[in-house]
């Protein structure tokens, strides 16, 4: 069968899409929880390939261009931390990219630069504390490490070398 339909299935889950030969190509399955992978299915599997997937799971939503079902660029959001950016085949940012956590007040905290194995590192990045408090400069681990400097909120500034976060 080549075109559009929906397919049911046994544990109550929904495919609607388009199908190839007799197998789900590009479309929505949808769980009977609500959770679902929505793109293009590499054949024979429910595994995502290209831009514009999606899969939300639980709190887990992934949102970009996925290889092999991983994704490799994109938006990934977990409970209070949503991130953006490249991805590694672990699932961690790598490269240019942006880490943003949310407390229970309302309050953010963003990170952006570059990432290593999911860790903000290197010589231009941008961290703004839930405090308000914003720091430019070098990072190692996610911490201020380096020449930096930090911006108060009552607009006062603090130039120097940071280690370990301090």
């Amino acid at each position: 069968f080549n075109g559009e339909g929906i397919k049911m299935y046994n544990d109550g889950s929904k495919f609607e899409g388009t199908f190839y030969n007799g197998m789900e190509a590009k479309g929505k399955l949808t769980q009977k929880n609500g959770d679902y992978r929505l793109g293009v299915f590499i054949p024979g599997t429910w595994k995502l390939e290209g831009d514009d997937c999606e899969i939300k799971q639980g709190d887990i939503f992934l949102q970009g261009t996925f290889k092999n079902d991983n994704l490799i660029k994109g938006r990934h959001k977990q409970g209070r931390t949503v991130w953006e950016g490249s991805f590694n085949e672990k699932g961690q940012l790598s490269g240019k990219g942006k880490e943003f956590l949310f407390n229970d007040k309302g309050g953010e905290q963003i990170c952006e630069g570059n990432f290593k194995y999911g860790e903000l590192e290197g010589d231009s990045a941008y961290i703004k504390f839930f405090i308000g408090d914003v720091y430019e400069g070098q990072v190692k681990n996610g911490l201020p490490h380096g020449n930096g400097m930090t911006t108060f909120p009552s607009g006062g500034t603090e130039k120097g070398f940071y280690f370990e976060g301090t």
